[in-house]
């Protein structure tokens, strides 16, 4: 059975620890979470949990502030999460995706193309080039990696962002940045500067309202509901 720990960093922020075996963990907002084990399976909290299995195995998953949750198998399939089951979209497949709501995806497909995908109308709007890893927010924000170079999307093309090279991002909203870089080093990009957070994660998710989860390099969970706060603390 997992548990919890809690404990203080030297620089004074809160880890929660949960003992597991998870390759991914993803949240949009506050406690609304969603685990990938080591066996690919889904599933839908960090307590009492309910599991959600693909029959291909998940390989990824995202969530978004609204709550729409989509998921990626080892097929590269896309499932939407609908009625408390997965509805498989059939006219698109992905190696990675990123909800900005419940009505549009962002997709990296088979040859490294990000799109914009319309789930209400089923359609592709657009292409924003070759990325290997894309990340969204409901605010419209869009940040990607290219050979560990980060991205911000502008409106009209990328910006690069310089001062790390980084292996992960997520984005909660625009105030709302972090990576984590070859080293499982955590930053935080505020104010044109990567400001590193005490710890060592492997991936991460930062929420709309600036909780952050990730896992280590043995599949344990962390989360701190204070490790943004305390990091820009005197940022503002």
């Amino acid at each position: 059975m997992a548990t919890f720990a809690s404990f203080f960093s030297k620089s004074g922020i809160e880890w929660t620890r949960k003992v597991g075996n998870c390759k991914q963990v993803v949240s949009g907002r506050g406690n609304n979470i969603w685990i990938i084990d080591d066996a690919g399976v889904i599933s839908c909290g960090l307590n009492s949990y309910k599991q959600y299995n693909l029959k291909a195995g998940a390989v990824q998953i995202s969530v978004a502030a609204d709550g729409a949750v989509a998921a990626v198998d080892n097929a590269n399939g896309i499932h939407l999460f609908e009625n408390d089951g997965w509805k498989r979209l059939m006219s698109i497949t992905a190696k990675q995706v990123a909800l900005q709501s419940s009505s549009v995806m962002f997709y990296i497909d088979e040859e490294g193309i990000l799109k914009r995908y319309n789930i209400t109308n089923d359609t592709v709007e657009r292409d924003y080039g070759v990325v290997d890893f894309v990340t969204a927010a409901s605010d419209g924000t869009l940040w990607g990696l290219v050979n560990d170079q980060v991205l911000r999307w502008n409106g009209f093309c990328w910006d690069l962002i310089n001062g790390q090279k980084m292996k992960h991002l997520s984005v909660g909203s625009a105030l709302l940045v972090v990576g984590i870089n070859h080293d499982d080093e955590i930053f935080q990009f505020v104010k044109s500067d990567w400001l590193q957070i005490a710890g060592k994660l492997r991936n991460i998710t930062v929420t709309i309202d600036g909780i952050l989860y990730g896992t280590n390099d043995v599949d344990d969970i962390f989360y701190s509901h204070d490790a943004l706060k305390t990091i820009c603390r005197n940022c503002q």
